[in-house]
């Protein structure tokens, strides 16, 4: 597989964006510090995109944009993603409702850590995993100091847009996550066509390896190794390629290696090596198949792992409900529930008590169960019959289960590939939080179902945050493609 050279992506000048940078404060009480630069704001996504689709669809844009798919099916398969598809243009969403999501997105991860730290301060530890049906087996593998700090949070907040806005429908933090690759993926797109939509962004790679460099930096370490389960090895989708090689790059003089679990040196897990080693995982806890041996094995020769398996609790979805409910919600200043209630759809967890009202307002409810992942347990209750969605509670027990509003999506009109005519799609964005900076979205999109998954039939995009005079340069510099533009390819 060809090696990514980050260092070799030059833009062109005249960047069409400039980067709000956003970061957590962590110092007690003080909330999030956010930059905001404030315009005319549009909050529907399928409007705000409409003139720039019409724009790429016209000739001779679409030709150019045509030509310049295949570079990136080709960058995507040399890193392995040959299962996956990708939207053949970005989109762009209003950079000030990106703002204030990413503010949003900020405050209540750190509503998070202050939840969680009394949990910590009423009670011991392991309780905060019975809070969340989590086995007592991976006690031993928590760092729960970090549960008291945000600095190792990598996030993607998942987006639903509406006709008046967005709303947050889950979080899913843990240092497995993916989908900021096509960043990079539309990166490669852009100088095809010599038109640098992201240029002065910063690659959410280099904003982990930021995190990871300065955890090596904390310690005394001899290398730095990624580390992904085998069992992902061939599957088709992203892996950590992009990272490895940015780390190598900013690191020159450390070893840094991409390593699959089957394949870790036994002697990296001797103590003498393994104080000296610092591990990204790059798997997650669902993927062991061995009985926590090699994580045992990993934790046990001393190496310093970045994000251990307190990401379980914080990446599960009864948090969703948690900020509703008045127990926790009374401990949040009144700033992060005014957040709550504008971003959040309301979110109960099911219970004896309110199983049978929620199912007969099935229809107006979304049901997830809590350590879901990848789209599998979410149920529509629209879709389904109260039998059939009572049924799948009792399997897992209705402890697990939470009913969250269903909102009303903004379906936005694009093509589905390079060349087609736009179709009506079921959009989810992913806002990255990624060691506190925000830099963009991830669009996941199904002409099909409206329960969007990857692993399924949804394509994925990038979404750029532009102001309208951002927005309107570039839908100009779209129309000024000349037939050249594709005669280069």
């Amino acid at each position: 597989m060809s090696a990514f050279n980050t260092a070799s992506l030059p833009l062109p000048a005249g960047p069409l964006v400039s980067y709000t940078r956003i970061r957590f404060n962590n110092e007690a009480g003080e909330g999030v510090r956010l930059t905001v630069r404030h315009d005319n704001s549009d909050c529907n996504f399928a409007e705000l995109n409409a003139p720039l689709v019409a724009a790429l669809q016209d000739e001779p844009a679409r030709s150019a944009f045509v030509a310049a798919a295949p570079p990136v099916r080709r960058f995507m398969d040399d890193l392995g993603a040959t299962r996956m598809r990708f939207i053949p243009y970005p989109l762009v969403i209003d950079r000030n409702e990106f703002d204030r999501m990413a503010e949003a997105a900020c405050a209540l991860l750190e509503a998070q850590t202050a939840m969680i730290r009394e949990f910590l301060r009423s009670g011991p530890p392991e309780r905060l995993l019975a809070e969340f049906g989590l086995p007592a087996a991976i006690a031993p593998f928590v760092n729960w100091e970090q549960l008291d700090s945000v600095e190792q949070v990598f996030a993607r907040v998942d987006v639903l847009p509406t006709p008046s806005g967005y709303q947050f429908c889950e979080f899913n933090v843990d240092s497995s996550i993916s989908g900021f690759e096509f960043h990079d993926c539309y990166q490669v797109m852009g100088e095809a066509l010599d038109i640098p939509w992201l240029a002065d962004t910063p690659r959410p790679e280099e904003q982990i390896a930021d995190v990871v460099i300065k955890a090596f930096h904390q310690g005394s370490f001899d290398r730095v190794v990624v580390c992904d389960w085998s069992s992902r090895i061939g599957v088709g989708y992203f892996g950590f390629e992009l990272l490895t090689e940015t780390l190598r790059r900013r690191l020159p003089d450390v070893p840094v290696e991409l390593v699959y679990h089957a394949d870790y040196p036994q002697r990296w897990l001797d103590p003498s090596a393994g104080k000296r080693t610092l591990v990204y995982r790059g798997f997650m806890h669902e993927d062991m198949d061995d009985d926590y041996d090699f994580i045992t094995r990993l934790v046990g020769s001393g190496a310093s792992v970045i994000n251990l398996f307190e990401a379980e609790i914080r990446t599960h979805k009864r948090w969703m409900a948690m900020f509703w409910e008045e127990r926790f919600a009374s401990l949040l200043p009144a700033g992060v529930r005014d957040m709550v209630t504008r971003y959040v759809p309301h979110t109960v967890s099911v219970t004896p008590e309110n199983r049978d009202r929620l199912l007969a307002d099935r229809a107006e409810y979304v049901f997830k169960f809590g350590h879901s992942s990848g789209g599998h347990d979410v149920m529509l209750g629209a879709d389904h019959d109260a039998d059939t969605i009572a049924a799948r509670l009792a399997e897992r027990g209705p402890d697990g289960w939470l009913a969250q509003r269903r909102v009303q999506l903004a379906e936005c009109r694009f093509a589905p590939e390079a060349g087609a005519e736009p179709e009506p799609h079921h959009v989810v964005l992913g806002l990255y939080v990624l060691g506190g900076e925000c830099s963009g979205m991830n669009i996941r999109a199904d002409r099909g179902s409206a329960v969007v998954n990857i692993h399924q039939s949804a394509a994925s995009g990038w979404a750029i945050p532009m102001d309208a005079d951002e927005r309107r340069r570039l839908i100009e510099r779209v129309q000024a493609i000349g037939p050249t533009a594709r005669e280069r390819h």
